[in-house]
């Protein structure tokens, strides 16, 4: 099973997906490496996964990179783009009615929805500056400081940013000494090894 899905209850009919897609970044990174003999299309994989998560500005340089058709790159940088404005616009509204019902999950949900989002279109300034406002959320329970650290992480992870990671990985696993989910303690201590001291 790869490292991007969770065991499917009984109850569902899909595996849990947690963004940035880190599948996405396999095939980006396999893609920058084959750049000098690559020839792409616009229904290659790597095209595909892009376009299903909305991830424009990682389009955009690829498309420079590995000189994928102007015009298709063009007509898919629109259609993502509106996408995602239309995404995001549904986020704000439902982010405003969790703030008026002054529900603490709703407004906790909204919060990590919105993050969600901005790391699955690859923004990762506004993912991780999402993530750090959930952080700030007055009395967060343990287990959910965690969530934002390892979607925080994932971001890192998903952008090469390999010291800023090791810091995430290293604040999470501190957080464990005041409790969390046992499947997550174990995750975030099982990854803080690979990460060396810069």
């Amino acid at each position: 099973m790869g490292e991007n899905a969770k065991p499917v209850s009984p109850a569902t009919d899909a595996p849990e997906v947690h963004y940035p897609n880190m599948a996405t970044a396999q095939l980006c990174h396999i893609s920058r490496l084959s750049a000098a003999s690559l020839t792409c299309n616009p229904l290659t994989t790597v095209q595909a996964a892009l376009i299903k998560d909305g991830m424009v500005s990682t389009y955009q340089s690829l498309s420079t990179l590995l000189n994928w058709d102007p015009s298709s790159t063009s007509s898919a940088i629109s259609s993502m783009t509106k996408s995602n404005e239309l995404a995001l616009e549904s986020l704000t509204s439902k982010q405003a009615a969790a703030s008026s019902s002054q529900g603490e999950m709703e407004i906790i949900d909204s919060a990590f929805a919105f993050a969600a989002y901005y790391a699955k279109i690859g923004d990762k300034e506004q993912a991780l500056t999402a993530y750090d406002k959930i952080l700030k959320i007055p009395k967060l329970s343990t287990g959910k400081k965690i969530d934002a650290l390892m979607g925080k992480s994932r971001v890192a992870n998903f952008h090469n940013e390999d010291s800023v990671n090791y810091d995430i990985v290293d604040e999470a696993c501190k957080k464990t000494e005041d409790g969390g989910d046992w499947d997550k303690v174990s995750f975030l201590l099982f990854h803080s090894h690979p990460f060396p001291n810069p």
